[in-house]
């Protein structure tokens, strides 16, 4: 009996091996296939002087993805591809004023030549270009969820300026509009001027 118990042992030992071993088989299969895969894909992509996107691939060989032309940016400056509408190009003209106006705020609020009352007013315009802009975001916002695509707010002292990207304003439409103008600015009616773009 104890020799039976022995055979069974070694034969269940023996199966146990053979699976381990084809398990491993199969995983270092895969391991070599999926290893060969990457390689065949692996491609290197750089920058030439001349502003071309050059991609090697194993065999050595170069291929000419596109020309770009080359372009400096200014730091700090959007860069956006397919940016060809006029809400989006007047939006961005509007931030990068803004910047600078608070680039140019920051300069007097930090010089430290100057006395508290006299950086005040330089504070007080950096927190009303900051509170114009928040109502104006949220202003586009809501329009935009009434449907109003690419509307274009501008807040001045004298008046509140919105372009429409559309030919014609309904007056449905334009009292919509001046409803969202007048529950974020408490401004009377009169100093909103709506704008058709087309």
């Amino acid at each position: 009996m104890i020799t039976i118990i022995r055979k069974n042992q070694v034969m269940i030992t023996a199966l146990a091996l053979i699976i381990a071993a084809a398990g491993y088989y199969s995983y270092a299969q895969k391991n070599i296939k999926d290893t060969q895969a990457s390689r065949s894909n692996d491609k290197k992509t750089y920058l030439t002087d001349k502003g071309e996107i050059i991609e090697e691939g194993n065999n050595g060989k170069e291929e000419n993805i596109e020309a770009q032309e080359e372009t400096t940016y200014e730091p700090g400056e959007a860069v956006l591809t397919n940016a060809d509408t006029f809400a989006t190009n007047a939006k961005i003209d509007r931030e990068q004023q803004r910047a600078q106006d608070k680039e140019s705020l920051m300069e007097v609020i930090n010089n430290e030549g100057l006395s508290d009352e006299q950086k005040q007013p330089a504070v007080d315009a950096m927190v009303n270009i900051t509170k114009k802009s928040e109502i104006e975001d949220e202003i586009e916002m809501l329009l935009e969820a009434k449907g109003f695509k690419n509307a274009v707010v501008n807040i001045s002292d004298n008046s509140i300026d919105v372009v429409m990207d559309m030919t014609g304003v309904t007056d449905a439409m334009r009292a919509q509009v001046e409803d969202i103008i007048v529950r974020k600015t408490d401004s009377p009616v009169e100093k909103i001027v709506i704008t058709p773009l087309n």
